[in-house]
């Protein structure tokens, strides 16, 4: 049996980016997998993050312009 010892992935973003749209994709891409891609977790042997980590990574997520 495989145990996972319980951490986390962190990713680290700039606040700020030149370009418009890279910024926006960035979003995008990080708003799917902290709310809809929580649900494709399970299925690829990962655990979903716990609803007030992703809440508060959206939150942290709308900072970045």
């Amino acid at each position: 049996m495989f145990q996972h010892a319980g951490t986390m992935t962190w990713i680290l973003v700039y606040k700020n980016y030149p370009d418009a749209r890279e910024a926006a994709a960035l979003k995008d891409l990080f708003s799917w997998t902290l709310s809809n891609g929580q649900q494709e977790a399970p299925k690829l042997g990962y655990v979903p993050l716990p609803a007030n980590v992703a809440s508060k990574s959206l939150a942290a997520l709308q900072s970045v312009q």
